[in-house]
């Protein structure tokens, strides 16, 4: 049961922590040493030093219409928590539970990390599984090249960095597909901090979105990380 719990609380976040601020937003200014390279060496200390962490990868499409209609459908909805210090998982795919709009916990399957994300993370750190993970789903992984988004900050305080240069995934989610308006195409991640005051990515989105006709989808994978201080369980 607790490990059904962890699921749902991660799909709220997965639901709303793209949408809403986190915090007090900080001033501009307090935030421009950071801007062109948020990835610090104490970020770096604080994913190697990581016993514990918990981790999602979604990939969905919303549409919406002119008469106010959505939808939202989910292609993959998998989530693992992973104790690094004695190497054991849980892992749960939880895309044929969403299927409806509601999470139905009798249809949540167990596998392992490996079966899933077609790596192993044994031996490896917090960053380790976070670049792996990006990497089997075709996102670019050096998070030091980016350009912050001053547009989504001066709106709403959330602090995005977007990564420059191509990145596959944009290309395969929008393979095959004659759009009358590609809207946007970009990978960003959104940053947090710490209790000790540490800036690290929290989650890492591809998104595209496009318009056909009087429908407007919005294609997205979304990787989220989180990681677990001191002994907590």
């Amino acid at each position: 049961m607790r490990r059904k719990c962890l699921i749902v609380a991660l799909a709220a976040i997965t639901l709303f922590g793209t949408i809403s601020g986190c915090g007090k937003k900080e001033s501009k200014e307090a935030i421009k040493v950071s801007e062109d390279n948020p990835i610090t060496t104490e970020c770096e200390n604080y994913f190697s030093n990581a016993n514990h962490i918990s981790v999602s990868v979604v990939k969905r499409t919303e549409t919406n219409d002119l008469d106010g209609n959505s939808s939202m459908t989910y292609e993959k909805y998998v989530t693992s928590d992973i104790n690094l210090k004695d190497e054991t998982d849980s892992t749960f795919d939880s895309t044929e539970a969403l299927a409806s709009g509601e999470l139905i916990e009798d249809k949540i399957k167990e596998l392992s990390f490996k079966e899933f994300f077609g790596f192993d993370y044994k031996g490896k750190s917090a960053d380790g599984i976070f670049n792996g993970l990006m990497e089997s789903n075709g996102m670019d992984t050096n998070l030091k090249d980016v350009t912050f988004d001053d547009e989504t900050y001066d709106a709403n305080g959330r602090k995005l960095y977007v990564l420059n240069g191509e990145s596959s995934v944009l290309n395969s989610l929008l393979k095959d597909t004659k759009y009358d308006e590609l809207k946007s195409s970009k990978v960003y991640y959104q940053t947090m901090k710490t209790e000790a005051g540490v800036e690290i990515p929290e989650n890492v989105t591809a998104e595209v979105e496009y318009r056909i006709g009087d429908v407007t989808y919005k294609k997205t994978v979304y990787i989220e990380i989180t990681i677990y201080s001191g002994e907590e369980e």
